[in-house]
Protein backbone atom coordinates (compact mmCIF):
# COMPACT_ATOMS: atom_id res chain seq x y z
CA UNK A 1 0.00 0.00 0.00
CA UNK A 2 1.00 3.21 -0.74
CA UNK A 3 1.10 6.43 1.46
CA UNK A 4 2.51 9.93 2.56
CA UNK A 5 5.04 9.64 5.09
CA UNK A 6 6.70 12.41 6.42
CA UNK A 7 10.46 13.93 7.31
CA UNK A 8 10.63 16.27 10.49
CA UNK A 9 12.60 19.06 11.49
CA UNK A 10 14.31 18.90 14.98
CA UNK A 11 11.32 20.61 16.39
CA UNK A 12 8.94 18.14 14.93
CA UNK A 13 7.44 20.12 11.72
CA UNK A 14 7.52 18.54 8.48
CA UNK A 15 10.57 19.00 6.56
CA UNK A 16 9.55 16.79 3.54
CA UNK A 17 6.70 14.61 2.70
CA UNK A 18 7.55 11.51 0.25
CA UNK A 19 5.45 8.50 -0.74
CA UNK A 20 6.36 5.38 0.55
CA UNK A 21 5.08 1.85 -0.21
CA UNK A 22 4.09 0.31 3.35
CA UNK A 23 3.56 -3.62 3.48
CA UNK A 24 1.12 -5.45 5.93
CA UNK A 25 3.22 -5.11 9.04
CA UNK A 26 2.58 -1.31 8.76
CA UNK A 27 7.11 -1.21 7.78
CA UNK A 28 8.07 1.32 5.10
CA UNK A 29 9.63 -1.08 2.34
CA UNK A 30 10.54 1.86 -0.25
CA UNK A 31 10.56 5.51 -0.14
CA UNK A 32 9.76 7.37 -3.63
CA UNK A 33 12.05 9.85 -4.32
CA UNK A 34 13.97 10.14 -1.82
CA UNK A 35 18.08 10.77 -0.98
CA UNK A 36 19.86 7.79 -0.04
CA UNK A 37 20.87 9.29 3.24
CA UNK A 38 17.35 9.31 4.52
CA UNK A 39 16.60 7.72 7.32
CA UNK A 40 13.43 5.69 7.04
CA UNK A 41 13.39 4.90 10.77
CA UNK A 42 13.19 7.98 11.32
CA UNK A 43 9.90 8.71 9.14
CA UNK A 44 6.95 9.30 10.43
CA UNK A 45 3.45 7.32 8.98
CA UNK A 46 0.75 8.38 10.77
CA UNK A 47 -1.73 10.64 8.60
CA UNK A 48 -2.07 14.11 8.94
CA UNK A 49 -5.34 14.62 10.33
CA UNK A 50 -7.20 17.05 7.89
CA UNK A 51 -8.32 20.18 9.53
CA UNK A 52 -5.31 21.08 11.81
CA UNK A 53 -3.86 23.79 10.76
CA UNK A 54 -0.12 24.42 11.03
CA UNK A 55 1.18 20.55 12.19
CA UNK A 56 3.55 19.08 15.05
CA UNK A 57 4.73 16.10 15.66
CA UNK A 58 5.09 15.27 19.36
CA UNK A 59 6.78 11.52 19.08
CA UNK A 60 2.91 10.37 19.48
CA UNK A 61 0.38 11.79 17.59
CA UNK A 62 0.24 15.00 15.31
CA UNK A 63 -0.84 18.66 17.16
CA UNK A 64 -1.61 21.70 15.75
CA UNK A 65 0.48 24.19 16.79
CA UNK A 66 -2.35 27.18 15.80
CA UNK A 67 -1.34 30.78 14.79
CA UNK A 68 2.28 31.26 14.12
CA UNK A 69 3.47 34.95 15.94
CA UNK A 70 6.28 36.42 13.58
CA UNK A 71 8.07 38.02 16.31
CA UNK A 72 8.49 35.00 18.34
CA UNK A 73 10.42 32.83 15.50
CA UNK A 74 12.83 34.65 12.75
CA UNK A 75 13.62 31.49 11.26
CA UNK A 76 12.45 31.73 7.88
CA UNK A 77 13.31 28.26 7.07
CA UNK A 78 10.58 27.28 9.93
CA UNK A 79 7.81 29.08 8.05
CA UNK A 80 8.86 27.64 4.51
CA UNK A 81 8.71 24.53 6.05
CA UNK A 82 5.18 25.11 7.89
CA UNK A 83 4.16 26.45 4.26
CA UNK A 84 5.18 23.53 2.37
CA UNK A 85 3.36 21.08 4.87
CA UNK A 86 0.38 22.31 3.76
CA UNK A 87 0.95 22.05 -0.16
CA UNK A 88 -0.89 18.85 -0.18
CA UNK A 89 -4.17 20.61 0.81
CA UNK A 90 -4.32 23.06 -1.83
CA UNK A 91 -3.94 20.43 -4.40
CA UNK A 92 -6.34 17.82 -2.96
CA UNK A 93 -9.08 20.80 -2.60
CA UNK A 94 -8.07 21.63 -6.12
CA UNK A 95 -8.50 17.44 -7.18
CA UNK A 96 -11.95 17.64 -5.79
CA UNK A 97 -12.83 20.62 -6.37
CA UNK A 98 -12.42 19.04 -10.16
CA UNK A 99 -14.09 16.06 -9.53
CA UNK A 100 -16.97 18.29 -7.67
CA UNK A 101 -16.68 16.55 -4.07
CA UNK A 102 -16.52 18.27 -0.74
CA UNK A 103 -12.92 19.16 0.37
CA UNK A 104 -13.56 18.42 4.08
CA UNK A 105 -12.04 21.36 5.64
CA UNK A 106 -12.58 25.36 5.68
CA UNK A 107 -10.18 26.90 2.24
CA UNK A 108 -10.75 30.47 3.45
CA UNK A 109 -9.38 29.02 6.81
CA UNK A 110 -6.05 27.32 5.27
CA UNK A 111 -5.31 30.27 2.96
CA UNK A 112 -5.14 32.70 5.43
CA UNK A 113 -3.16 30.14 7.32
CA UNK A 114 -0.74 29.94 4.60
CA UNK A 115 -0.89 34.34 4.02
CA UNK A 116 0.46 34.36 7.57
CA UNK A 117 3.16 32.12 6.74
CA UNK A 118 4.18 34.02 3.47
CA UNK A 119 4.20 37.22 5.30
CA UNK A 120 6.05 35.77 7.86
CA UNK A 121 8.63 34.62 5.38
CA UNK A 122 8.90 37.94 3.73
CA UNK A 123 9.09 40.20 6.84
CA UNK A 124 12.52 38.08 7.68
CA UNK A 125 13.61 38.95 3.70
CA UNK A 126 12.99 42.31 4.45
CA UNK A 127 14.55 42.94 7.40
Amino acid sequence: MKKQVYDLNDNGTIKEIYVAEINKAGEIETVENAPDNLNTDALVTTDLPDGLGIAMWDGNQWISIGEIQPILIEDEEFYQSQLNSTDYKIIKAMEYQMLGLNVGYNLTELHEQRQQLRDSINMIRNK
